[in-house]
This record gives structure tokens, C-alpha cells and sequence, in this order.
């Protein structure tokens, strides 16, 4: 609709798993310039890397943009929620973040 997006986990999982996906980044819009991601966005990327981890897929990040701005959903929202474990994805995220800020 024009102010929703229907999408199924599901429906991703099984494109990243049938593509032989290394991994998934997510990303939509918010035109109305508020990049900040709504509550159905955050648990929508907890649900989504739940469900790409079955399939041995890391969700790497969700990106929301506007106009001016765009927010990590996974840097800000997901990885923020400690002392959770860190999934996977993070683990290996976190790995390529200190990887290249010892460069």
C-alpha cells in the first residue's frame, strides 16, 4: 500500500537460500524523511535474521533511507539490545568492522 509494504519472511529466505546467498543486506525507504525505523521495522529484522540463520545465511544489515539520512537497523537497533548473545551475523559483522578499522 502506499504507506506499507507486505513481505514475507519466508519468501526472502527461500530467494537467499535458493541463490546461494553469502549473505543478505535488507533496505527500504521512509519518504517521509524520518529515517529513524518504526517498531515493526526492528522486529522485522530480529524475525528476519532469526529465519536467514536456519538457512546459514547472516543478515549483514537493514538499511532504511530517506531523502537526506539512512539508519543501520542491525548496528543501532539489533546489536544495541546487549547482553543478548550475538548472533552469528554479528559476530562475523563485528569481525569485519575491527578487520577493517586495524587497517
Amino acid at each position: 500500500s502506499l504507506n506499507s509494504v507486505s513481505v514475507t519472511l519466508r519468501r526472502i529466505t527461500e530467494r537467499a537460500y535458493q541463490r546461494t546467498a553469502a549473505s543478505v543486506v535488507l533496505a527500504h525507504n521512509h519518504p517521509g524523511g524520518i529515517a529513524t525505523p518504526s517498531q515493526e521495522d526492528v522486529k522485522l529484522t530480529r524475525d528476519m535474521e532469526t529465519a536467514l540463520e536456519l538457512v546459514g545465511v547472516p543478515l549483514i544489515e537493514h538499511l532504511v533511507f530517506t531523502e537526506q539520512a539512512y539508519f543501520p537497523i542491525v548496528a543501532n537497533c539489533i546489536e544495541g539490545q546487549e547482553p543478548a548473545p550475538l548472533s552469528k551475523a554479528a559476530q562475523y559483522r563485528r569481525l569485519l568492522y575491527q578487520s577493517k578499522k586495524g587497517k
